[in-house]
């Protein structure tokens, strides 16, 4: 059975491993949650799977555009409907014409 010691200093290591790996992906080591890191050791991940989630939790979620922008998106799309398509010359008229 390991010490307290040896323990905690594996701890230390998966969290400096997490801060790490979250860094050299380009992520904000500052912003990883400590709660979440120390929650994904005792659940027994590993450190490289514990990071990618850290990454996952500090990139922005994409936003769902408001009602407004919504209903303007739907008018903007009934007024495309609603025009009538630009008429194509007739290739046969104009060949004939020749």
């Amino acid at each position: 059975m390991k010490s307290y010691e040896e323990r905690r200093e594996e701890e230390r290591q998966y969290h400096g491993d997490v801060f790490y790996e979250v860094w050299r992906s380009g992520g904000n080591p500052d912003a990883v949650s400590y709660d979440r890191v120390q929650q994904r050791y005792y659940d027994g991940q590993d450190s490289q799977s514990a990071a990618s989630a850290e990454l996952r939790a500090q990139r922005p979620k994409p936003q769902e555009p408001s009602e407004e922008e919504y209903y303007e998106e739907m008018q903007r799309q009934q007024a495309m409907d609603e025009q009538p398509p630009a008429e194509q010359p007739n290739d046969q008229a104009h060949r004939s014409a020749r």
